[in-house]
């Protein structure tokens, strides 16, 4: 297969990390799925020129043009949540996972000569910095194992591997030769990142009446899964940029809050969607795997009645912190969003 491919593979298909390379450096040349020459304009009037840095693919961010949306303040580190959310690890797992980490970065591994330490090292130095530093990235992926040293180590070092295997960082530069299609995507993907809470939090905003996971999932599920690529280090960057403006780099880097508006889904629209989930929620794995604990907050709101019965099933599942940063109510939920978002902002994003 050409490497300027789309791939569009059977649903069936795992896709693998050669999959992924397979778009990485060349622009599509299916005409399907070729992102319009006035594509900018058409994401710009999408996210209604909000946040544009943070909405367009390839847009230089500009952390001098944060948006402050709403929230409590952090008046000082008294005030900053701890590293170890909820207690899901001890500090003398805190402490055994950084040392084990640590000696897997320096340790001279058979055949391994200074070059590759060095290496490695460098890899690892810019993996904590993407992840808000080495104790917010630790942190996040010990308490997505509840502190289990041996597996969070696992999880580490094999999202380490994975971004360097695709590249991931540079996923957000400008000339990235994945841009096209996560343009094209970008389209049709109903998510817009509005700004930031006054403590730091992105907050992003899902208008679902517009949702089509026929048009998402129509360029493939590899490509799918490298727009959500995007996306993912594009939250990833918006929260440094909170963490650096709102907490001086202090304390864990801040997580997102997602807000999922129902309004105006009809149960057609639901129907119809429910058939790509599949191929949708694969592709969407890449997250989980490697982007833990990313939630502070989800708000599902305008829900109908069929949402509000199939999640008390799904709520039966999860457990007691899970469902904590979890609010679904069947109304707009003004009250609750305002803890987070001034009102100014809540009328933008249900006007949208």
């Amino acid at each position: 297969m050409s490497t300027t491919e789309v791939v569009n593979n059977n649903d069936d298909m795992v896709p693998t990390t050669t999959d992924l390379n397979n778009f990485k450096g060349g622009s599509t040349s299916s005409e399907s799925f070729q992102a319009p020459e006035n594509i900018d304009d058409i994401l710009k009037e999408n996210s209604k020129g909000i946040f544009t840095c943070s909405n367009i693919p390839g847009a230089k961010f500009n952390n001098a043009q944060l948006p402050f949306i709403g929230g409590a303040e952090i008046q000082n580190d008294d005030d900053l949540p701890p590293y170890a959310t909820d207690n899901l690890y001890k500090e003398e797992e805190y402490v055994e996972f950084a040392k084990r980490i640590d000696e897997h970065i320096n340790s001279k591994y058979e055949n391994n000569d200074v070059m590759v330490i060095k290496r490695r090292q460098e890899i690892w130095i810019k993996f904590f910095h993407y992840y808000g530093g080495k104790k917010s990235a630790l942190s996040r992926f010990l308490c997505a194992r509840e502190g289990q040293v041996d597996k969070a180590m696992e999880m580490i070092i094999s999202c380490v591997e994975f971004r360097e295997e695709n590249d991931v960082a540079n996923i957000l530069v400008e000339n990235d030769s994945r841009n096209d299609i996560v343009k094209y995507i970008r389209q049709h993907w109903t998510a817009t990142v509005f700004g930031l809470t006054y403590d730091g939090s992105p907050v992003q905003y899902h208008h679902l009446r517009n949702i089509d996971v026929g048009q998402l999932c129509a360029p493939g599920e590899n490509n799918l899964r490298i727009f959500y690529l995007w996306w993912m280090e594009n939250c990833l960057q918006v929260q440094r940029a909170g963490h650096k403006a709102q907490r001086d780099c202090k304390g864990p880097m801040c997580q997102s809050i997602e807000i999922y508006d129902f309004k105006n889904v009809s149960l057609w629209t639901m129907t119809y969607n429910i058939f790509g989930l599949r191929i949708f929620s694969r592709a969407l794995d890449v997250g989980q795997d490697n982007y833990p604990e990313n939630l502070r907050k989800a708000f599902i709101i305008n829900a109908p009645t069929i949402v509000t019965i199939l999640w008390s099933i799904v709520l039966k599942t999860l457990s007691e912190r899970t469902k904590s940063k979890i609010s679904l109510t069947s109304h707009d939920n003004r009250e609750g969003l305002r803890e987070f978002v001034d009102d100014a902002t809540i009328d933008k994003m249900f006007s949208m």
